[in-house]
């Protein structure tokens, strides 16, 4: 597996270009997300513009919950939470607390890759983490 940085500020941050074979992917910055798939030359997801903001999940890490909680809220051990709705026309907090931060390519190998993202934590999730989904090459 190979990796390239791309740098330039963009509205998905940095542009780290990944590949193994005939496969390459461009994951962004900005939530971690997959900006480009493609084997062979052909593209395997529907690819968004360098110099654009990604307008779905697009392959972003969902963590630490995929889909939506109704109003924000949620209770974990006898403590209610509220989270910022980020889709506040639907009352929704949607898609985790990493998508909209900032992500990092920490190591690349014939293994796969790996990637962190440090969060802050705050009264909605008071727990600090650090993220790091890895990213082995297919074998398809």
């Amino acid at each position: 597996m190979t990796a390239r940085d791309q740098d330039g500020v963009r509205p998905s941050g940095r542009q780290y270009e990944i590949g193994f074979a005939e496969q390459r992917a461009v994951v962004v910055e900005v939530g971690g997300g997959v900006r480009v798939y493609e084997v062979g030359g052909r593209p395997v997801l529907d690819p968004y513009p360098v110099d654009a903001m990604a307008d779905g999940a697009d392959g972003t890490p969902l963590v630490p919950w995929p889909n939506r909680l109704r109003d924000g809220r949620y209770r974990f051990n006898g403590t209610e939470y509220q989270l910022p709705l980020t889709e506040p026309d639907k009352h929704n907090a949607i898609h985790g607390l990493l998508r909209w931060c900032a992500w990092r390519l920490v190591t690349v190998s014939s293994a796969g890759s790996r990637w962190a993202s440090g969060y802050i934590p705050h009264r909605a999730n008071p727990s600090p983490s650090t993220s790091g989904p890895t990213s082995p090459p297919s074998t398809r």
